[in-house]
């Protein structure tokens, strides 16, 4: 009875590590934007305002 609890386990283990590995190459598709905007004179002191909108 043991053994083939045993036995049992090993395989659902088995499995599961297949599935796992299976997920391995992820493809993301998008775009990315990266800007970075600066404004001169933002206030009345005269101060540049740099920041990602």
């Amino acid at each position: 009875m043991k053994k083939s609890l045993l036995a049992l386990a090993v395989l659902g283990t088995m499995g599961c590590i297949n599935t796992a590995s299976a997920q391995s190459n992820v493809t993301v598709y998008g775009l990315i934007d990266a800007t970075i905007s600066t404004v001169n004179h933002a206030d009345k002191n005269g101060d540049r305002l740099t920041g990602i909108p």
